[in-house]
Formats: C-alpha cells, sequence, structure tokens
C-alpha cells in the first residue's frame, strides 16, 4: 500500500547528541574517531565423522548393536509427539 510518509528530519536526541559531541571536542582540543567494528572470526568448523576414523569405544559400541539387533531385532523407538 503506498501512503504518504512524511519525514520530520533528525530526531531531536540524535541532533543534540551531535552538537554535545562537537563542543566536548572543542573544549578538550581532540576530534573523537570512533573505529570500526572489528570482523566477526569465522566460526570454528569441527571435523565430521566422514572425516575421521571412529574411536575404539564408538567402535564397540556399534558391534554391540548390531550384535543385538541380529539376536532381538532391531530397536524401533516410538515417534516423539
Amino acid at each position: 500500500m503506498n501512503y504518504f510518509v512524511p519525514n520530520f528530519g533528525v530526531d531531536k536526541d540524535i541532533l543534540w547528541s551531535q552538537k554535545h559531541t562537537e563542543d566536548a571536542e572543542k573544549d578538550l582540543k581532540h576530534k573523537w574517531i570512533v573505529k570500526p567494528k572489528e570482523k566477526p572470526k569465522p566460526p570454528v568448523l569441527f571435523d565430521t565423522l566422514e572425516n575421521r576414523p571412529l574411536e575404539a569405544e564408538m567402535i564397540t559400541s556399534l558391534k554391540n548393536l548390531e550384535d543385538q539387533e541380529k539376536k532381538y531385532g532391531v530397536w524401533h523407538l516410538p515417534e516423539e509427539k
């Protein structure tokens, strides 16, 4: 929907902040320079199971599961609701 949006200019709080900053810089004879934010560090990526061998405990656990499923059948968990 296209409707008119009035532009009242810069908010008075922003104008006051800018004015106070200018006054402080003049009084202190120092220009305040805001440093840009540093780029965020990339996330840490961990190896997936496809990229590394399983540890001995996991190999043993999977073998035990396989043996029990052969003996008693596959264990089907009920679906979560």
